[in-house]
């Protein structure tokens, strides 16, 4: 008999890999667009500065990254960081589109192990 499981999946890699292309869409219909002026005000008030390094963590589509871009400058860095590589594929390509390459990374990671030594940044990031 097989034991009950301890832990419980969510679905990230089917569910987002099925919804990556239209997720930003998803999120303006069921939000009617508010995320996007939420995600402005976010990254506003984030209090990340010229020269930072930040982590996005389940940054796939790049909205968040693209906003932050302006506010570490060119000194500092974003990476993006998600664990579902259908979203960082989507991410990278509307950023490559929008001609954001400078001081931007990609990490395909688990938020819940991190593969970065500690103080490798100045502020990290989360969102919906």
């Amino acid at each position: 008999m097989n034991e009950p499981s301890t832990t419980t999946h969510f679905g990230y890699r089917d569910v987002f890999t099925s919804v990556a292309a239209r997720y930003d869409l998803m999120n303006d219909l069921m939000s009617f667009g508010v995320h996007r002026i939420w995600k402005r005000w976010f990254t506003a008030t984030s209090g990340v500065r010229h020269g930072d390094a930040v982590l996005d963590l389940a940054g796939g589509t790049g909205d968040i990254a693209a906003l932050l871009l302006p506010l570490v400058g060119e000194r500092g860095s974003v990476v993006i960081g998600d664990i579902n590589a259908a979203m960082l594929h989507i991410g990278r390509d509307r950023l490559l589109d929008r001609g954001c390459v400078r001081n931007l990374s990609y990490a395909q990671l688990n938020a819940e192990a991190l593969p970065f030594p500690d103080a490798s940044f100045d502020a990290v990031t989360i969102a919906f």
